[in-house]
């Protein structure tokens, strides 16, 4: 009987042994399939800003979804945000695209982009969980950014 209750206590070291021997998996391999979508959305210049929430470096505010958020097609973009702390204000981001760029950095999974839209920068950081922020330089969102994700049109 003691060599049974051994035995067994050292069948159940092995097995906690056996589950701590396995690798972590890195934070990069973890967002690897992530970026890899969110690099192929922004490559196809097709696709949705969805707004979360708006913020600056004094507050931040809640946003509803479905009213918040920009449409990319290609050579236009169309969509408006609401402005922090105002209660109607928004921020209209619609026109045709101008100077698109957009450059990837494979090594931090980041990817930022630029445009002109009425001669105004718009700026879009998507990071390697997917989520993305909006800047930009219109008179009306200076000193705001827009946390929210990209979705497939």
């Amino acid at each position: 009987m003691k060599k049974l209750i051994v035995v067994v206590i050292l069948f159940s070291l092995n097995i906690t042994t056996f589950s701590y021997a396995q690798t972590k998996r890195s934070q990069k391999e973890i967002f690897q399939v992530t970026y890899k979508s969110s690099k192929d959305l922004v490559a196809s210049r097709h696709f949705q800003f969805v707004g979360e929430l708006v913020y600056n470096a004094a507050k931040r505010e809640k946003l509803e979804s479905n009213s918040n958020g920009i449409r990319l097609n290609k050579t236009k973009v169309s969509g408006t945000l609401k402005a922090l702390g105002k209660a109607n204000k928004r921020v209209d981001i619609t026109g045709v695209i101008m100077n698109y760029n957009a450059s990837y950095d494979d090594d931090k999974q980041s990817i930022s982009v630029d445009f002109l839209v009425n001669g105004n920068k718009v700026h879009i950081d998507i990071l390697p969980n997917g989520k993305a922020l909006i800047t930009s330089n219109l008179a009306n969102a200076n000193a705001m950014t827009w946390l929210g994700k990209l979705i497939k049109l």
